[in-house]
């Protein structure tokens, strides 16, 4: 008897175990790729069975982050499948970080209320690799005997180190943490070419992938898996190559279409251009641009046309214009709708700041007729300076609103809640203290259009009533 109830214990405790272990999850979570290297992106999917009546509430992560180390860059609109009966919404991650990261199981709740439902999603991993490092590789010594691979020089990579970091954040921080900065793009940059260049090549040498980083853009190297066979200055633009970088070429092949100098600080041969060569160039340049050429033409042509015969038919009353709604009545409109939405305090502070700041920038442009939507936040108070735009104390608002939303956007910066309603307070001052007051001078103006359009009907009667004589 004892051994059949220990026997019924053990299968008891085996059957809990398994159903423990063997748990399901109602939302499916996928990725695209279980790996990426350091700053690649990838996608993260979930599908949730649901009708298309049903309301489904997926995660919003509004600090951009899923986990502290897995980024969010994008977030794509909801869809549902109506094949496979299944909702989905789809995100664009990225880590910086390098391991194994784990996305938890997250929670997605449908139809919300008092029937809602909270359902699990599954939990996934990724693996962040470093950028890799062509020492730790073994090399493939299946290369060209002849030719080698086309490289080009990198400039110490400046131009894209520039384009990396936002005006805002170079402001913020002193020259010495600026140039660390710098440093650090500078070396993962580098890893990555030369990453690129062993998997081309096989060259794994860091002096010769350090001589190639230094050099100018337009420079040219041929290499093979062992060092740099040749370089060459390219003359001119780039279009005078016809291989690309990383393409194998052989022995005796023609890189480019110029002369070669003699030493790389010399400069060309120079070399006479005759008469055919000069209609080879322009006939090649006619050649691949010839579909905005003919838009050119006909645009001159249409502009002719408009000059010298439609402009000279005027008609006989202008049509009248219903007056543009007043930039300071779409600024407090907008304003009052930032207000009454509360995104500061519903966490979602980015889109707070970015409300706010396109209000402002909108106001700029329709007060003032001024280009503000694109320009950075120096670039505003230039424009301000420059055209006089506000006063000192409404400069230094402005200045502040400006600045707390690149913090927050930027450098992910949490501002206290006095600073959220400070920042909608000064920009309702901004907009009363310049918006445009009402002027009488409209009723004049219009009375005087009135006026000319008479004027001109009269003058075209008499010159009617001269050729009506002439004739005569």
């Amino acid at each position: 008897m004892n051994k059949i109830l220990k026997l019924i214990t053990v299968c008891v405790f085996t059957l809990l175990s398994y159903g423990v272990s063997a748990q399901e999850y109602d939302v499916s979570a996928t990725l695209n790729q279980d790996s990426i290297l350091i700053g690649d992106q990838l996608v993260f999917e979930f599908a949730l069975p649901a009708s298309s009546a049903d309301t489904v509430v997926f995660p919003d992560y509004p600090e951009d982050t899923i986990t502290g180390n897995v980024e969010v860059v994008k977030r794509k609109n909801q869809h549902y499948n109506s094949e496979k009966g299944l909702v989905h919404k789809t995100y664009i991650l990225t880590s910086f970080e390098e391991g194994i990261h784990t996305i938890s199981s997250q929670e997605i709740i449908l139809n919300p209320g008092t029937d809602s439902l909270i359902m699990l999603s599954n939990p996934v991993q990724i693996k962040v690799n470093p950028v890799v490092n062509p020492d730790t590789l073994k090399v493939d010594t299946t290369y060209a005997k002849k030719g080698g691979i086309v490289v080009f020089g990198k400039h110490n990579f400046e131009e894209q180190i520039e384009q990396q970091i936002p005006d805002s954040v170079r402001q913020s921080m002193s020259q010495d943490s600026l140039n660390m900065l710098k440093d650090t793009l500078r070396q993962i940059m580098t890893q990555r070419f030369g990453s690129k260049v062993f998997r081309a090549s096989g060259l794994r040498k860091e002096t010769e992938i350090a001589q190639m980083v230094e050099a100018p853009e337009k420079q040219l190297f041929v290499v093979n898996h062992q060092a740099i066979l040749n370089d060459y200055r390219i003359p001119g633009a780039f279009d005078t190559v016809f291989v690309k970088e990383y393409d194998t070429v052989a022995g005796q092949q023609a890189l480019f279409t110029a002369y070669r100098i003699k030493d790389i600080n010399d400069e060309l041969y120079e070399t006479p251009l005759n008469f055919s060569e000069i209609l080879y160039y322009i006939w090649k340049f006619i050649k691949h641009n010839w579909w905005w050429l003919t838009a050119l033409v006909l645009l001159v042509l249409a502009a002719i046309y408009y000059f010298f015969f439609f402009k000279k038919d005027k008609p006989i009353f202008r049509q009248k214009v219903k007056p543009e709604e007043p930039a300071h009545v779409i600024a407090f409109r907008e304003l009052d709708r930032i207000k009454s939405e509360k995104l500061w305090q519903k966490n979602r502070v980015k889109d707070y700041y970015t409300d706010l700041t396109d209000t402002l920038r909108h106001y700029l442009e329709n007060r003032y007729d001024v280009q503000a939507m694109e320009k950075t936040s120096n670039e505003i108070y230039e424009l301000i300076d420059e055209k006089n735009l506000m006063d000192e104390n409404l400069k230094m608002k402005m200045q502040d609103i400006l600045q707390r939303s690149d913090f927050v956007k930027f450098a992910k910066s949490m501002p206290l809640p006095d600073e959220n309603k400070r920042s909608l307070d000064q920009a309702y001052v901004i907009v009363e203290a310049t918006m445009e007051k009402p002027r009488d001078e409209n009723v004049e103006l219009v009375e005087s259009e009135l006026e000319e359009d008479m004027n001109d009907n009269k003058e075209q009667e008499s010159n009617n009533d001269n050729k009506n004589d002439k004739s005569l």
